[in-house]
């Protein structure tokens, strides 16, 4: 017993320094993989680097998520999803990557534009009440169905859950939008028949006016107005009211509440090769009112990519640029990159990454002849780094947006194409 005891104290001594040694895993990150709607998705191939070290498979665990250490004295690192095209984007492969750093995100929400679990939901509409109403217009978050009458039935597909609501508007021949509300608390965990639905002038739609703004000497000017309910609903037809730099009218839902979003999109282009530049703002629904907006960002100057199955992209966006999103679309996959500039430390340049090489990336790049499209989006925004790569995201599109009340948005962007090599 006295040998142990005199033993104790060395070994205790010694199981401290091994123990502080060579153990230090570094800095988690834990990806969120989601679905256009926000539920879970689902990983069919994942990879990740430090640094610019060589790409790694990674594994999913026991729950489908995925983790990875960046290891101590180290920040910049990269993650990389494949997920199977489905419904959104219908067969095509969905390839996201994302490059940060530790200090900007160690959660970074990876969204493939492929639909999750859904239900369809179904009714009957009438919107004679509405004076001069010539049509319904009924939306989910993943769909959408009219007709140029003022009655009949709607087929609609909701992302499954509770909780989950779909609009319906009538509107006038043009499609300007007259009267609307959110039908909201749908259970779509199964095929259901929603209630037959109406609509007379006591929903009535509620009209505001989008300021008038500059644009670039020779350039022309758009604005537009979508909805994103709080039960998952995505509104961006022309309903709710669209026009030039001029300004003009928007409509919105008097039984807006809380939680529903609009989005503001006042935009600019200045025709072929120039791109584009906007401004989108996201405005809760009480405070919706009268908007005066400007266009902030510079565009591109004579932009252009290095022609290539795996595209290198100028990074050199004259802007405090907090990230680039860079896409390539080809005939069956999508491949979107996105890049804070942090990571790029100072690089003007970005090259694609080659994950040919690991089981699930191998045939997802283009053949030789096939179209190439190519599209940069510059980001500025007025929130942080860790908000802007961690935040909800709604779909716009084949891609998406962080979504937050208040949230500013200055992109601007650059696009083409060519034949693949």
């Amino acid at each position: 017993m006295k040998q142990f005891i005199r033993w104790a104290p060395g070994a205790l001594f010694l199981l401290l320094v091994f123990s502080g040694c060579g153990n230090d895993p570094g800095t988690k990150v834990t990806p969120t993989v989601v679905n256009a709607d926000g539920s879970p998705g689902v990983i069919v191939a994942a990879a990740y680097q430090v640094e610019d070290g060589s790409w790694q498979p990674l594994n999913p665990d026991a729950d489908g998520g995925i983790s990875f250490y960046v290891p101590k004295g180290k920040a910049r690192y990269g993650v990389a999803v494949r997920c199977a095209g489905m419904f959104l984007m219908a067969n095509y492969s969905f390839n996201t990557v994302a490059q940060l750093t530790t200090a900007e995100s160690t959660a970074p929400r990876l969204t493939c534009m492929t639909a999750g679990p859904y239900a369809r939901i179904k009714g009957n509409v009438n919107v004679s009440g509405v004076t001069g109403a010539a049509k319904y217009q009924t939306y989910s978050w993943i769909s959408n169905y009219e007709r140029n009458a003022t009655s009949g039935e709607y087929r609609l597909s909701a992302g499954y859950g509770t909780g989950r609501d779909m609009v319906v508007f009538a509107t006038d021949a043009s499609d300007a939008g007259l009267a609307g509300k959110i039908v909201r608390g749908i259970d779509a965990r199964a095929p259901v028949t929603v209630p037959d639905l109406s609509l007379t002038n006591a929903d009535a739609l509620l009209n505001y006016n989008i300021g008038a703004f500059s644009v670039p000497s020779g350039w022309s000017g758009d604005y537009s107005l979508n909805l994103y309910s709080a039960g998952g609903t995505v509104v961006t037809s022309n309903v709710l009211g669209e026009g030039t730099h001029a300004g003009g009218a928007v409509h919105v839902l008097a039984d807006a509440q809380a939680g529903d979003t609009y989005m503001l999109s006042i935009s600019a282009s200045g025709g072929t090769g120039t791109g584009s530049i906007a401004r989108m703002r996201y405005v809760d629904a009480p405070d919706m009112g009268d908007i005066s907006e400007s266009l902030h960002i510079q565009p591109f100057a004579g932009y252009s990519v290095t022609a290539a199955v795996r595209p290198v992209f100028p990074a050199n966006h004259p802007g405090d640029v907090l990230a680039y999103v860079f896409m390539v679309l080809s005939d069956i996959n999508l491949w979107t990159y996105t890049v804070s500039t942090a990571w790029l430390d100072g690089a003007a340049t970005y090259a694609t990454p080659d994950l040919s090489g690991l089981r699930g990336f191998k045939h997802n790049y283009a053949l030789s002849g096939e179209g190439i499209g190519w599209f940069t989006f510059a980001f500025v925004a007025n929130v942080s780094a860790q908000e802007f790569f961690e935040l909800p995201s709604v779909p716009l599109y084949f891609f998406s947006l962080p979504k937050k009340k208040g949230l500013v948005l200055d992109i601007a962007s650059a696009n083409g194409s060519f034949l693949a090599p």
